[in-house]
């Protein structure tokens, strides 16, 4: 029972997270006359450790909710366009050019600017600097408290959107870190690094490493976010420290330490979890959804995860109105979600990773993917999906 001191705040939809996921959740649901709100543990602008790459779905999706974000994602200086992913392996390399419009961003900007969208063309209230301590399901409704507050969220669905340490995840679908659906990664800036392109982000694969591979993203004002990760469970059974393997990377291999002599590294090199769609588990109950990192969704091929992020946050928030619609708010009835969501993603995602898992063992995988990527028409074939 609630103590009297404490103060109840009453809304139809809760979003934990303010990230992408969350964002994208927000404004799938703004033309709806519920009531929503978004609580995060931050205040924004917050840095948040990531590759920062958003590939083409990630803006058509978000325009697809608001075709009004178009304009001020345009406006928007703080992104850079990339027109081409080039591949570096034992001195060849490779170039893909993109069909379609695709960015880097460093999130402390994009997030703050989906935020600020969000504020200006929605109802959404925002309730920022809340960390959520414990989330119940009582009576077909949860109840939200917050650290060091005597305040509680009371409401009909909450949409899990904050991040792989989710509190969502853990008090309402009992997940748990997998190592072998985790990647472990690491992530620093760099100004200074000799023949960065800014329209072209680059991979380069080791062979010592096979199928992992250090990034280098181009970014605004002359920035890289380059970065390097690879399977927790591999980290772990083996005992790597990830971040000496960043730098012995850069280090060993000709193409990276020269063009790395006059690089200045800005800041720390910081870690960071990404977990994987190859094994999504839980992801919805009684009153709650589970989207991006919180649902396990981003890629294990790349690695990357914002697009997936917000095209979760687009199908929740569909979920959400079916929900409201129906008067609906089971497990049952939110299964529906995980459907859409298996449908659009998981089901590709998941025969691409555990085909690369097999693949991965074969001797010489690099040199084989090499030779059959430099065939004319494969290397089109994959053009035509950029």
């Amino acid at each position: 029972m609630l103590e009297e001191t404490e103060k109840i705040y009453y809304y139809d939809v809760i979003i934990v997270g303010g990230g992408p996921a969350g964002c994208s959740a927000a404004l799938a649901l703004k033309s709806t006359g519920l009531k929503v709100a978004i609580l995060d543990k931050s205040e924004f602008p917050r840095e948040k450790v990531c590759g920062e790459l958003m590939q083409s779905n990630v803006i058509k999706t978000l325009l697809k909710m608001s075709p009004e974000i178009g304009t001020a994602f345009n406006q928007f200086e703080k992104k850079t366009q990339i027109k081409s992913t080039k591949l570096h392996y034992n001195g060849k390399s490779l170039v893909f050019k993109y069909k379609h419009e695709s960015y880097t961003c460093r999130r402390i900007y994009f997030d703050d600017f989906l935020i600020q969208y969000v504020k200006k063309s929605t109802k959404t209230e925002f309730y920022l600097n809340k960390q959520v301590e414990k989330i119940t399901i009582k009576d077909s409704t949860a109840l939200i408290s917050i650290k060091n507050s005597n305040t509680v969220y009371n409401t009909k669905i909450v949409i899990g959107a904050d991040g792989a340490n989710s509190v969502v995840a853990k008090y309402l679908a009992g997940k748990q870190m997998d190592r072998k659906h985790y990647f472990g990664s690491v992530r620093a800036f760099y100004k200074n690094i000799e023949g960065v392109n800014s329209d072209t982000v680059e991979i380069f694969f080791h062979k010592k490493h096979k199928v992992n591979y250090v990034w280098l993203f181009p970014l605004y004002n002359n920035y890289a976010n380059v970065g390097f990760g690879m399977l927790s469970s591999k980290i772990s059974k083996q005992k790597i420290n990830i971040k000496n393997t960043f730098y012995d990377i850069i280090n060993s291999s000709p193409v990276l330490s020269s063009r790395f002599q006059t690089a200045i590294q800005e800041g720390s090199l910081d870690g960071f979890g990404v977990p994987l769609a190859s094994k999504v588990g839980k992801i919805h109950g009684n009153n709650f959804m589970l989207i991006g990192d919180a649902a396990s969704l981003s890629n294990p091929i790349s690695g990357t995860g914002i697009m997936n992020a917000v095209l979760s946050g687009k199908l929740a928030g569909e979920q959400v109105i079916k929900c409201f619609n129906e008067n609906k708010f089971d497990d049952n009835f939110m299964s529906q979600y995980y459907q859409n969501l298996d449908k659009a993603i998981l089901k590709q995602i998941k025969k691409s990773f555990f085909a690369q898992q097999i693949l991965s063992r074969i001797p010489f995988i690099l040199d084989i993917a090499f030779a059959l990527l430099s065939i004319k028409w494969v290397h089109r074939k994959i053009e035509k999906r950029l």
